[in-house]
């Protein structure tokens, strides 16, 4: 029995060449190196075991260690000891005992990248850019600003979790100073204090705003918008509390024309809001867990009546049932970041700002390494997203052109959309069921195309897959990259992709998929 007979004997649960299948044992036992010959990673484990010399000689030292005499004894030695049973390390990931060619796992506690079997690094398979500087919150809860971002993090209600963030579209946060209420005007307010810990982890950071006048005291920012029919966001911090019994607002006020008010109350104990049942012109109003912070936010659109000026407030004390103001309590109340995104109903990551306004780029987020996935002759795909999403739009676009494209959409009405164009022939599915369009809602949805059974499929949220008669051929899409960055995508968890059609009950079985 030859080295070569007596690997290709141990390694049968893998497939491809010795280097192969030695590779696929390497990264299922995480010895992997991306930077590492096979033969290099060999040696790096035969060394932490005590041998040396070359690599040869240390398989030769290994083997008589073990009682081998020769290379008759290898494949039994090696079965039970150096290459184990090769058992495939990725079934948690499988769809219906499929298990992925290509996926990301940005939600694991170490990002996790594998293309056709293998653990690869990063930007190995995927590329993302902007230019400039963006926000991100630490697996620890900790604000920064960063030259790049590649991963981001949501508060779970009991620790920060990673995901990959992206925001597609350029976002402008309009209000100065959104760190500093001492530079904003003041209605009456009694007092403000920078003497509490920020969503930055740093002392002395966050404000403590107080009314001791029972008059709706506040603090507020103006900024010039247009007279028309635009929609305008606005977002803040405020810092949870236990047992509070009196609550603030944030509020906007459209003015100069017919005013239009939207107060929104927040139970800083739980995180509850409700706009002032007489100051309601708000809309989409949500609430991110932070740790310390609830950050709260709304939509406000204007009515073409002559309003230019947009004022938003932060209320220090104004309720204590949310939804209904009594400007006789007094009280305090912790802020930090406010964030006022205009023309656009998206809030973006928070964008802090000193004297004058500042711009997020847009950013770009492909899969550029399409390795076991797409080959440019393929006759059947599949692939399943997992993440949250803020809006309707694309979630993925595998495009060489508008005439040869693959495309998963979610629609305004909260259900999902594959699209698969092949020589300007286009067929779509769509799911039945829907989940609710809004911030920061979650989307587990899957596809597949088979151009052999002659369908594609789509599937959302556990329900069952939708499918659509399919004619034509898969188009080559060799040289197209997976687009995640045309949409509302917010955070990826985790995307899979295989080089085949896992059918109807496959990604039936993917749309479900939670980790353990």
């Amino acid at each position: 029995m030859t080295v070569n007979d007596s690997f290709f004997s141990v390694l049968s649960d893998y497939d491809g060449s010795v280097d192969d299948r030695k590779k696929k044992y390497l990264v299922a036992t995480e010895s992997y190196s991306d930077s590492l010959s096979v033969q290099d990673m060999e040696k790096t484990k035969l060394t932490e075991l005590g041998y040396t010399g070359s690599l040869n000689d240390m398989w030769s030292q290994y083997l008589v260690a073990l009682g081998g005499t020769g290379l008759s004894s290898m494949a039994t030695l090696l079965s039970t000891t150096f290459y184990g049973t090769g058992a495939d390390p990725y079934t948690a990931y499988a769809a219906n005992g499929v298990t992925p060619d290509t996926f990301a796992d940005f939600g694991a506690a170490s990002e996790l990248i594998v293309l056709n079997g293998a653990e690869v690094s990063h930007d190995t398979a995927l590329t993302f850019a902007r230019t400039g500087n963006a926000g991100q919150f630490s697996d620890s809860g900790v604000f920064s600003v960063v030259a790049v971002r590649r991963a981001n993090h949501i508060y779970s209600g009991s620790s920060w979790l990673p995901r990959q963030l992206i925001e597609p579209a350029a976002a402008t946060n309009s209000i100065p100073n959104s760190r500093d209420f001492n530079s904003w005007a003041s209605s009456s307010l009694s007092a403000t204090a920078q003497d509490q810990v920020g969503i930055d982890g740093v002392s002395n950071t966050a404000w403590t705003l107080t009314d001791n006048g029972g008059t709706g005291e506040n603090c507020y920012e103006s900024i010039t918008v247009s007279n028309d029919g635009a929609t305008h966001t606005v977002a803040g911090f405020v810092k949870k509390t236990v047992g509070a019994t009196v609550f603030p607002a944030l509020r906007v006020d459209l003015l100069n024309g017919t005013a239009l008010e939207a107060e929104l109350h927040i139970n800083t104990n739980t995180g509850a809001v409700a706009f002032d049942s007489g100051k309601n012109d708000g809309a989409n109003a949500n609430v991110e867990d932070c740790e310390d912070f609830w950050r709260v936010s709304f939509t406000v659109t204007n009515n073409s009546s002559g309003n230019t000026e947009l004022r938003v407030r932060v209320m220090a004390a104004i309720c204590s049932t949310i939804g209904t103001r009594n400007t006789s309590l007094t009280g305090s109340s912790v802020w930090d970041q406010i964030d006022c995104f205009l023309n656009t109903s998206v809030v973006s990551s928070p964008i802090p700002t000193a004297g004058t306004p500042v711009q997020r780029n847009a950013e770009t987020y492909a899969l550029t390494d399409k390795t076991g996935f797409i080959t440019g002759t393929d006759t059947g795909l599949s692939g399943a997203f997992k993440g949250l999403v803020t809006g309707s739009g694309i979630l993925m676009d595998i495009r060489v052109d508008v005439n040869n494209r693959i495309a998963l959409t979610l629609d305004s009405g909260g259900t999902v959309t594959l699209t698969v164009v092949s020589g300007g022939s286009t067929t779509t599915a769509t799911t039945a069921n829907n989940v609710t369009v809004g911030v920061n809602v979650e989307v587990n949805c899957a596809w597949y195309v088979d151009a052999d059974g002659n369908f594609i499929g789509v599937s959302l949220a556990g329900g069952s897959a939708d499918t659509t008669a399919f004619t034509d051929a898969i188009p080559d899409l060799s040289t197209a990259d997976v687009d995640f960055d045309q949409g509302p995508i917010v955070n990826i968890e985790l995307v899979r992709f295989w080089g085949s059609s896992i059918g109807t009950a496959g990604i039936e079985d993917a749309d479900g998929w939670a980790r353990a």
